[in-house]
């Protein structure tokens, strides 16, 4: 059980490291206004990172979805 919570809190970290705190921060926001009352997918949160990547300054021209593939 504990292992789940730590490997969740590495992958955010992670995409935090690649969108930038902005980056990051607006696809989260992105992510809970758009399904606030209703549910969502992993597709869903990832789809709200790559909006974020997409207007906002990012270096990374790593498309969000393929990296979180790998996983």
């Amino acid at each position: 059980f504990l292992v789940s919570y730590r490997k969740g809190g590495a992958i955010l970290r992670m995409l935090k490291t690649i969108l930038g705190d902005k980056g990051f921060k607006t696809g989260i926001l992105h992510f809970l206004r758009e399904f606030q009352f209703s549910s969502a997918t992993s597709n869903d949160l990832w789809n709200s990172f790559e909006q974020s990547r997409n207007t906002t300054e990012v270096s990374s021209k790593a498309c969000t979805s393929v990296i979180m593939l790998k996983f």
